[in-house]
């Protein structure tokens, strides 16, 4: 549950100088303005649509992060997959398998609200802990990156700020990986924290007033805190 996981914070660096609106590289910052000033093109993913929940409207995405092939770092991905598989969603809410897709994401971003990601993140923990982060927290824990595809959603965050749609609301639920190499497998620590991890992502949502309904005859997994009649 939410309140079983461990609440990570670690202390931002300043990586240019004199230069505050920009906490990456200088690379970044030349690819960023280049972006601000590109025409925007029709977003070739699913759009979202809005809702509204608590008398706001909200656009809410499920970001799952991280390559399948790659063992551990392919968590955020298989979370995302059991969500769409298992659950029924309003409308607004949006799961989607993100990938290794970085700065091709950006178009996603437009018009969300609130963004929940999910991925393997290193927090210096026994392998299969899992942690909560939010708001600044979530790009500062990405300058410690467990595989490349880290480096492309930090990017692709600093670059939604500059473009002015970053999300106002922000949450990382991760998992610490135990490896992450060539494979079709979790290990098996991160694969016992697998159920736990989905469960608190729907718990997050049900935070944020959303309400996931299990769909009928689902053969898939469904988190022992979200069956039919809990929420």
């Amino acid at each position: 549950m939410l309140g079983s996981a461990e609440e990570t914070r670690i202390t931002p660096r300043c990586l240019v100088p004199g230069f505050p609106i920009c906490s990456v590289a200088s690379s970044l910052c030349r690819l960023s303005l280049s972006v601000m000033f590109r025409p925007k093109s029709p977003p070739a993913l699913p759009i979202h649509h809005h809702i509204h929940a608590g008398g706001n409207i909200l656009s809410i995405l499920v970001l799952g992060i991280g390559n399948l092939i790659m063992s551990d770092d392919g968590i955020g991905v298989r979370v995302v997959q059991r969500l769409s598989a298992c659950f029924r969603f309003p409308a607004g809410v949006t799961m989607l398998d993100g990938g290794t897709l970085g700065l091709d994401l950006l178009p996603q971003l437009e018009g969300v609200e609130s963004l929940l990601v999910v991925d393997a993140v290193d927090i210096g923990k026994a392998p299969g802990t899992l942690a909560r982060l939010s708001g600044d927290d979530v790009p500062i824990v990405l300058e410690t990156k467990v595989s490349p595809h880290q480096m492309g959603l930090k990017d692709l965050l600093a670059v939604a700020m500059l473009q002015g749609f970053a999300p106002h609301e922000m949450v990382l639920w991760g998992v610490q990986p135990e490896k992450i190499e060539m494979g079709l497998d979790l290990s098996p620590a991160v694969a016992e924290a697998l159920d736990p991890l989905t469960e608190n992502v729907l718990t997050e949502l049900v935070s944020w007033g959303i309400t996931a309904e299990p769909r009928q005859g689902a053969h898939t997994f469904v988190p022992a805190g979200c069956i039919p009649g809990t929420f």
